[in-house]
Order: C-alpha cells, then sequence, then structure tokens
C-alpha cells in the first residue's frame, strides 16, 4: 500500500513539474516584434488609389493557351504608365524584354555596391465564365467601395507594380538618390509560370553579368483571422515559395447512350479517383518558414494558444491538427492537392469514351516529385 501511495506521489510530482514548466514556458514568452518607426511621411492617397483603380481596368489576362492573350490591353497597360508616373521615365533608365515585360534601372552613388531587385507582375487570371454574376463588382471596374478597390490585381498584383511606382515617384519628387542601384522588374506572364516574363529578364541580366545582393518579390499579404489565437492583422513575410506541379488524369472507356449507363461511367470513375485523392490528403508537418511564422506570432496569441504554441514540442500534434482545420493555414504545413480542371463529354445524352481531370500540387519546400 506504501508502494503504491509512493508511487502515485512521484506521478503526482510529475504532472506537477510538467505544468509548472509548460505554464512557465507560456509565461516568458516576449514578443518578437521590432519596435516601430514613426514617419510624418505624407502622400497623396486619392491619387495613389485613382492610379491603383485605373490601372484595375486593363484586362492584361494570363491564359493557358497563350493564343488567347490580349496583348492590346498589356499595350495600354503600359501606356498607362507611361502616362501616370512620367517623372520615372525621365529619371530611370526604361526597357521592355521579350516586348512585355518591364525594367526600370535606377541608378545609386555607389554602383560599386551590389544592387538590389524588386519584382511584381501585371497580368492576373481570368474570370471563370458563368462566374461573373458572383462579384458583388465588375472585377475589371477597379470600382471604390467602402474604401475597398474591387478587380482583378488589387491583391495580385498590380498593387506590387503600382506601388512600388508610386514610392519610387514620390522619392524622385524628394530628390532622393539611392546608394546603390536599384531594380523594378515587372513580369507579364507570372501567373502561367513566367516563362516569357521573369525568365526573360532573367536571361537578360545575367548575359550583362548583373548579380543582385538580394531580390524582393511580392511575398505573403496582411491576413486576418488566419492566425489562431491572433486578433490583430497579420503581416505574412513569404521567405519562401512552394514548387507547382500539375498531374493530368485521363479514364477511357466505351461510351454509349445516357439511357443505358454502367454502373460506373467513366465520369463516376475519375470522380472517384479524385475524391480518394483528397482524402488521402499529404501529411502535415509544422517546419521551416511555417514553423518560423507562429514563433513570430506565439506571443501575441491569446493565452490559451500562446500555451499551446509556446510548448510545440509537446503539443506539436495538436499544433498540427489545429491548423488542418483552415485552409490557409493547412497549405503552411503541408503540399496540397487541389483538383483544378474536369473535361469530359459534349452532349447531355451521350456517355463520353474520356474523362480528364488535372489536379494542381503545391509542393512543400523539402518536398520532391521523386519522392
Amino acid at each position: 500500500m506504501k508502494k503504491r501511495k509512493l508511487a502515485l506521489q512521484i506521478i503526482g510530482g510529475i504532472i506537477i513539474i510538467f505544468l509548472i514548466v509548460i505554464v512557465f514556458n507560456t509565461l516568458i514568452v516576449k514578443s518578437k516584434q521590432p519596435a516601430p518607426h514613426p514617419t510624418d511621411i505624407v502622400i497623396n492617397e486619392n491619387v495613389a488609389v485613382e492610379k491603383l483603380s485605373k490601372a484595375i481596368t486593363y484586362k492584361t489576362i494570363s491564359y493557358q493557351d497563350r493564343n488567347k492573350f490580349d496583348f492590346k490591353e498589356f499595350e495600354k497597360f503600359i501606356a498607362f504608365l507611361y502616362e501616370s508616373f512620367p517623372r520615372i521615365y525621365e529619371q530611370l533608365k526604361f526597357e521592355r524584354v521579350n516586348k512585355y515585360a518591364l525594367v526600370y534601372k535606377w541608378k545609386g552613388s555607389d554602383s560599386g555596391k551590389m544592387p538590389v531587385g524588386l519584382t511584381s507582375h501585371y497580368d492576373v487570371v481570368p474570370v471563370l465564365s458563368g462566374t461573373e454574376s458572383n462579384w458583388e463588382q465588375d472585377p475589371f471596374s477597379g470600382a471604390v467601395v467602402d474604401g475597398k478597390i474591387w478587380g482583378r490585381g488589387t491583391l495580385d498584383d498590380k498593387i506590387g507594380v503600382i506601388g512600388i511606382l508610386q514610392a519610387v515617384d514620390f522619392l524622385l519628387m524628394e530628390g532622393f538618390q539611392p546608394k546603390r542601384d536599384l531594380y523594378f522588374m515587372f513580369g507579364f506572364d507570372e501567373e502561367i509560370g513566367g516563362d516569357e516574363g521573369a525568365s526573360a529578364i532573367v536571361d537578360t541580366l545575367k548575359d550583362r553579368g548583373i548579380t543582385f545582393d538580394y531580390v524582393l518579390d511580392e511575398g505573403g499579404a496582411i491576413v486576418e483571422n488566419m492566425v489562431p489565437g491572433v486578433d490583430q492583422p497579420v503581416g505574412v513575410v513569404g521567405i519562401s515559395e512552394k514548387g507547382s506541379a500539375t498531374a493530368k488524369l485521363t479514364i477511357e472507356g466505351s461510351g454509349g447512350h445516357s439511357s443505358q449507363p454502367k454502373d460506373h461511367t467513366n465520369i463516376g470513375r475519375i470522380s472517384s479517383a479524385i475524391a480518394k485523392l483528397e482524402d488521402t490528403q499529404f501529411h502535415g508537418d509544422l517546419r521551416g518558414p511555417g514553423e518560423d511564422l507562429f514563433e513570430y506570432v506565439a506571443p501575441e496569441m491569446s493565452f490559451g494558444m500562446k500555451y499551446v504554441f509556446a510548448n510545440k514540442v509537446i503539443f506539436e500534434p495538436v499544433i498540427e491538427k489545429i491548423l488542418l482545420g483552415q485552409p490557409a493555414s493547412a497549405a503552411l504545413i503541408r503540399t496540397t492537392i487541389a483538383p483544378t480542371i474536369f473535361q469530359a463529354g459534349e452532349q447531355y445524352n451521350a456517355l463520353p469514351e474520356t474523362a480528364t481531370a488535372f489536379i494542381n500540387l503545391r509542393l512543400m519546400p523539402g518536398d520532391s516529385l521523386s519522392k
């Protein structure tokens, strides 16, 4: 009896020590947010909003079938930039690469220093046919309603193009000159891989022997309600990018009339395969940039969530389950599977002989198609 009592006391002591340690870990977590540096710089907000709003109206759409590109719209957009930022075109060196990719060079006072590059893109994805009425505002209107700008490119990524040029224009007006050369590089086919835009810029600058100290791309966004336990907006800084791969699934079989279908038609068979893929998701693993993100936001969480995230070693399975509960946070910790295109059939009363589906995968850094 004494031995049993002693054992229970030991177990109880271990539990108490365990609780003390994890509570202590929670209480000593300190904020890692950088100290703010207030500025008295004032920009003309109305002008900036007006320029981004106007930029949205140009239908610079990237299609998988490059023959569908309407390059007249791309030319109109480039002309709009010239009209909107004449000071930039007067004082910076500008060139077009592969016709529609744009490169601006701002010469620094010390060109011996390695240059810095800022990149964005001005192409956007198409609006899916038949979904136009789902928009509260026309997707190419650039409408400003209740303090929000509506349309394709407001986030991805005409805001980057206009934001960079607006900032450069302001600095030029103030008489500022950078110490090192700055390059601003804008692609026109990023949404379909950037093979003729960003890739052409890279090849051009590489041929000239230009090497950057660093390059900043569009990165993440300021998000709300994505990080559990954090009520404030979170600025997500992208320090890596997931890989992209697309798999094509095709089923072939006999067709026939819809009045005499088999128990499993080609559409049913491939739909079953897609459902199995979605039910068999990749394993979630909090590591790399995703782990870094939560290390920095953990101190800003509510006590309950902070308690869990401050003791990641112990609660990692719990954390991963929490993150897998939302698409945005799930994408941070696993390779994703997304069926995006489905093709089958031509007539409502005829069974299709083939059915095809395209599955887009976004690979976590460290994952490989060879594994």
